[in-house]
C-alpha cells in the first residue's frame, strides 16, 4: 500500500473510535453513597429511597444520563420488577420513566438486598445552569442507586486523531472515566508523526511524573521537521488531580499544556524529544483539523 494511502487510512480508522462527545459524572448536591461490586470491579452510585428526592446540578448545553440499579428485597424471586423514577426541573417534567428489571450477578457492598439490572435514561440540558429533582415514586424496592454521567460537545469535535508512525509506548489515560491513547516519548525515542500541509497540528502534551517527582515541573519539547531543528517549547505543569495511566501505578499524568505546529504543503515527519526534565518522558496527543484529513486529495 503506498505511503500516503496508508496514512489516510489510519487516520480515518482513528476518526470512527473518535468520541465527539466529553462525559463526566455528576454527583448529586447530597445522598448516601452505595458501593457496587460487580465480577471484582466496583462503581460508586447514589442512593435514593422511595418517596425521597436527590438533587443535581448540572451546566448544559449537553446530555445528561440516568443509570439506575433497583434494589430488590432479599429473597426476591419474581421474574421482574417494576419502579418509576421522576427528574423535575422545577414545575417542569424532565423524564417520567416506568420500567422493569430482574436480578443482576452483582451486589451491594455493605446491603442485603440485591442489585437489579441496570437500567438507562437520558435528557437534554439546555445553555445553563439548571438543577434537576429525581424521585424514586413508585418500586418493588425500598431504594435505588443512581450515576449520572453529563456529555457535552467536545471543545475540538472538529479534530481528527493523527497516530504517531515511532514512539516509546502508548499510554492510556483515564480521565473521568473516559480512555485517551497517549504516545510517549522519551530524550532516546522521540515520537514522530508524519501529516500532510498546509494544516494546523494540534499536540496535547502531559509530563509524566516519577514515584519521586513533586510540585511544578518545568520541561521542553525539541520540535524537528523532516530531521532539521524547528523549533524548542518551554513548559511547566502541576499534578493532574482527576487523571491516571492505566496499568502503570508509580506514574502520574501532569496537567495537560497544548501546543500547535505549523506544518507546511506537502508530507512531512514532525519529530518530538523530551528534554531539560527528570521524568521518565512526556505523554502525547495529535490531533488535525477534519478538513485536512485528505489534503493529498485537493487541489
Amino acid at each position: 500500500m503506498p505511503r500516503r494511502l496508508f496514512f489516510l487510512v489510519l487516520v480515518m480508522t482513528a476518526l470512527v473510535a473518535f468520541s465527539a462527545d466529553a462525559s463526566e459524572l455528576l454527583a448529586p448536591t447530597s445522598g448516601t453513597v452505595l458501593s457496587l461490586n460487580i465480577a471484582g470491579r466496583q462503581s460508586a452510585y447514589y442512593r435514593l429511597a422511595l418517596d425521597s428526592t436527590l438533587e443535581v446540578k448540572a451546566s448544559g448545553p449537553g446530555t445528561l444520563t440516568a443509570i439506575v440499579r433497583l434494589a430488590l428485597p432479599a429473597g426476591f424471586v419474581k421474574d421482574s420488577a417494576h419502579y418509576r423514577v421522576l427528574v423535575q426541573s422545577g414545575v417542569d417534567t424532565a423524564r417520567d420513566v416506568r420500567t422493569t428489571t430482574a436480578s443482576a450477578d452483582a451486589e451491594w457492598v455493605g446491603q442485603t438486598e440485591q442489585p437489579g439490572l441496570s437500567r438507562k435514561f437520558s435528557f437534554t440540558v439546555e445553555t445553563g445552569l439548571h438543577t434537576y429533582h429525581v424521585r424514586l415514586l413508585e418500586a418493588d424496592g425500598p431504594y435505588c442507586g443512581l450515576r449520572f454521567q453529563l456529555a457535552r460537545p467536545a471543545p475540538h469535535a472538529d479534530q481528527s486523531p493523527l497516530y504517531p508512525v515511532a514512539m516509546d509506548r502508548t499510554l492510556t489515560l483515564i480521565y473521568h472515566e473516559r480512555r485517551l491513547d497517549y504516545h510517549l516519548a522519551t530524550p532516546t525515542k522521540p515520537v514522530k508523526v508524519r501529516a500532510i500541509g498546509p494544516t494546523r497540528l494540534r499536540v496535547v502534551t502531559r509530563l509524566v511524573y516519577g514515584a519521586t517527582m513533586k510540585g511544578t515541573q518545568k520541561y521542553a519539547l525539541n520540535l524537528a521537521l523532516d530531521a532539521k531543528p524547528l523549533k524548542q517549547e518551554e513548559l511547566s505543569t502541576t499534578k493532574a488531580v482527576n487523571s491516571e495511566f492505566e496499568e502503570e501505578g508509580e506514574w502520574v499524568p501532569g496537567k495537560s499544556r497544548t501546543i500547535y505546529v505549523a506544518i507546511p504543503p506537502g508530507e512531512h515527519e514532525l519529530g518530538v524529544t523530551p528534554t531539560s526534565t527528570d521524568a521518565p518522558g512526556v505523554a502525547l496527543r495529535f490531533t488535525l483539523p477534519a478538513d485536512d484529513v485528505g489534503n493529498e486529495e485537493k487541489d
